[in-house]
């Protein structure tokens, strides 16, 4: 069973930039513009600073001076500085004394949105671009569920903390070392994960049994099994601490829990599952063996989620924006529309369609309708799908009135919609073929290149 957390669900409308009237310079000439924001979970103050970038392959670079600013709790944001800077890829923040890991990438004739997270007086993580600057906002405002803090030790007697994950993205699965059933299912998982992840991905299974899951029980497992990631234990409380804020309870040699989720580098649960995955109806043989009657059985009877949604998870959290190839069929959906009727995709059906998902408060949903508009009206036999996420209807109302929109908007409160689609940022778009199947989805703000050369593959007999 798949477990979907509020992926991006700002309640209320935020506006991550303010308009191009606001920022001083023009985007012509050499380098980009760089807007520097700053948002936080309860009312803050940020003191003043020096504010540097560190670039690979430049070092620092300082670019301002920052006065002491209030801070707004998310989802609003305080503009701090609009602000030109060198093209090129940035790895690091600077704000004063604290040194912050950052993923920016400046380009000429774009503007990329920075956003500090301030937590007690002082910034704790930023957030680059616009679908981090998404995420980031809805992390801030409680959307997301922190991973608890915790110090258990590993196999080898280590000891580790949420500290520890800081700045990486990780898979973490519950197990029990006597399980017979599941566990080994979810082992086998992380063993296909392991061949496709990067090795940046951490991978940590977290023990619910203390009564039996000894350090040497743990190394045991990890010798049998053949494993080379992380296991974890710690004793009663120190797992139960961990565990009971996620809804896992403890279990013993005759009772597990399931539980997979996937962190994104600022220590947020962005999804998690639950029950038997599908790894292909087979695993290695060290599992195999360990399963029992009823472990073989669920080996060959799964729920339907399996390495390839944790692997979209993992690439989500990470956000990277772009085009994505796909292939099989588009998840049918049936939804209530703005004006009171009905949809199904399969209404459509034998006409290539573009599902656009987007939400009120999103910028660059905004400045890409109106050229999405243009597309629908350029291409006659193409059907538009405008799925509006979480949002307020009389929100989704006013948006769709004050840009004009006549493509058919349907309304997806719960997230049920974007949940099958696996999205994760707004704004996402998948470009479906007249067959049924996916050819592509882009995540991110379209452009017109983008949108034609999708739109011309799936709208060509």
């Amino acid at each position: 069973m798949r477990r979907r957390l509020l992926w991006l669900a700002v309640s209320t409308g935020v506006l991550l930039f303010v308009g191009w009237a606001w920022l001083a310079p023009s985007l012509g000439g050499g380098g980009g513009e760089v807007l520097v924001m700053a948002s936080a979970r309860g009312a803050e103050s940020l003191p003043g600073g020096s504010l540097d970038l560190h670039s690979r392959a430049g070092g620092w670079s300082t670019l301002t001076t920052l006065g002491r600013a209030s801070v707004p709790a998310a989802p609003a944001t305080r503009n701090l500085t609009s602000i030109r800077v060198a093209l090129g890829d940035y790895d690091s923040v600077r704000v004063g004394d604290q040194v912050l890991a950052a993923n920016l990438k400046v380009s000429g004739g774009a503007l990329e949105p920075l956003l500090l997270a301030v937590a007690d007086g002082h910034p704790v993580a930023v957030y680059a671009g616009d679908a981090q600057v998404n995420l980031g906002l809805g992390e801030l405002s409680g959307r997301f569920q922190l991973l608890p803090d915790f110090d258990l030790l590993d196999q080898a007697g280590r000891p580790l903390t949420r500290g520890d994950l800081a700045g990486r993205q990780a898979v973490v699965a519950a197990f029990h070392t006597t399980c017979r059933e599941t566990c080994p299912l979810y082992t086998g998982l992380l063993f296909q994960l392991r061949r496709k992840l990067p090795a940046a991905v951490g991978l940590y299974e977290v023990s619910t049994d203390p009564a039996n899951d000894s350090i040497a029980a743990l190394q045991a497992y990890a010798q049998v099994t053949g494993l080379d990631w992380t296991l974890l234990t710690g004793d009663a409380s120190r797992l139960e601490a961990f565990w009971t804020p996620l809804g896992v309870q403890l279990s013993g040699a005759q009772s597990h829990t399931d539980f997979i989720g996937v962190v994104d580098a600022h220590g947020y649960l962005l999804e998690t599952w639950t029950g038997v995955p599908d790894v292909g109806g087979s695993l290695p043989a060290p599992l195999l063996r360990l399963l029992d009657p009823e472990g073989r059985r669920e080996l060959q009877h799964p729920q339907g989620w399996g390495p390839a949604q944790v692997l979209d998870a993992v690439r989500a959290a990470g956000l990277s924006q772009g085009s994505q190839a796909e292939g099989g069929r588009a998840p049918a959906f049936t939804a209530p529309t703005l004006d009171g009727r009905d949809f199904s995709l399969a209404s459509a059906a034998g006409s290539p369609v573009l599902v656009n998902f987007w939400a009120t408060y999103c910028e660059p949903c905004k400045r890409e309708m109106p050229l999405i508009e243009s597309v629908a009206r350029s291409n006659p036999m193409l059907k538009v799908v405008l799925v509006d996420e979480r949002d307020d209807k009389g929100r989704a109302r006013s948006f769709v009135r004050q840009l004009g929109l006549s493509s058919t908007v349907v309304l997806d409160p719960d997230g049920q919609i974007g949940g099958v689609y696996s999205v994760a940022s707004y704004p996402v778009t998948v470009f479906i073929r007249a067959d049924g199947t996916i050819e592509g989805r882009y995540i991110g703000e379209t452009n017109q290149q983008v949108l034609s050369d999708h739109v011309g593959v799936i709208t060509t007999r």
